[in-house]
């Protein structure tokens, strides 16, 4: 009997509300001033959200999640939740073992709470991690905005004490075919992933794309579309760093240049790691789909 395939479903296809050469912040304070609307993806077939790319992964090994992608998108979610239990036959919800994080922020753990059966699997080492999902935090210093924007994730009770963090990325129970690459630069302790099997299918709830390949990275926001991949593989990838244009003091919190000068070596090092990884299989990126580099 032939062994079934890896199955990864993506649950939500990730939008990415600006390009390399865009300030992310100006152009979201023009659109909450109504000066320009959100751009509309012909191919989802809706506005661009800005949130992450959620997964769910059905392996010889059981079933897990990598991301479950923001709130905002929550609606798209669960409509693909319901096509997976068609499909497979199984409960989507309490199926899931674990949800691995590719990083803390909130547009990728947004919907964590849905699964409350599920291991959240996080970095033990993320330094942000306690200050922005901690429910007795005093004195988030120079973090407040930052806190400020996960108060919503906070509320539905994504906090610090449902997590289960992991001090190795070979840790008891990570699930087979499942491996964890440290790909940091968008943040201090980003994760990518790498899933292998002798035959991974991806299917795209939101398009009705399929595709089959022996290995599949999900790249998370060390490449966020395939516009950031292009610019990379260009004469300047340094351009390719997300959020290169926007100035050290709109950040939130403003950061030093001691420390983006670190960040953005290391993202580009993160960036040719994912290349490499991705050769012989497929890409899929945490604000896109999927991407063939062999294609």
């Amino acid at each position: 009997m032939k062994k079934e395939p890896t199955k990864i479903y993506i649950l939500v296809n990730g939008t990415c509300t600006a390009g390399p050469d865009e300030n992310l912040f100006e152009k979201l304070g023009r659109i909450g001033a109504g000066e320009i609307e959100r751009p509309y993806s012909e191919k989802l077939g809706r506005k661009v959200t800005g949130g992450g790319t959620a997964l769910w992964v059905k392996s010889p090994g059981g079933i897990y999640m990598i991301d479950s992608g923001d709130f905002d998108d929550r609606k798209i979610l669960q409509k693909s939740l319901e096509k997976i239990a068609e499909q497979e036959g199984v409960d989507p919800i309490k199926s899931v073992r674990s949800i691995y994080s590719s990083h803390a922020h909130g547009d990728h753990s947004g919907n964590h709470e849905l699964f409350p059966e599920a291991r959240w699997m996080i970095d033990a080492k993320d330094p942000l991690f306690d200050v922005i999902y901690g429910v007795d935090v005093e004195d988030a210093g120079k973090w407040a905005g930052h806190r400020e924007v996960f108060k919503g994730n906070r509320d539905r009770g994504i906090i610090v004490d449902r997590f289960s963090r992991y001090a190795d990325n070979d840790h008891p129970g990570k699930p087979q075919g499942l491996r964890i690459i440290d790909t940091p630069g968008h943040d201090h302790v980003h994760k990518s992933f790498a899933v292998e099997d002798d035959e991974v299918v991806v299917i795209n709830l939101e398009t009705g794309e399929e595709y089959m390949a022996p290995k599949v990275v999900f790249a998370g926001d060390c490449l966020c579309d395939e516009r950031y991949l292009k610019r990379f593989l260009g004469e300047n990838p340094e351009t390719a760093i997300y959020g290169n244009v926007v100035p050290l003091d709109q950040w939130a919190p403003p950061k030093d240049q001691a420390e983006r000068d670190m960040l953005d070596r290391q993202n580009l090092e993160s960036m040719e790691r994912l290349v490499q990884e991705g050769r012989n299989g497929l890409l899929i990126f945490g604000h896109g789909g999927v991407y063939d580099p062999n294609s």
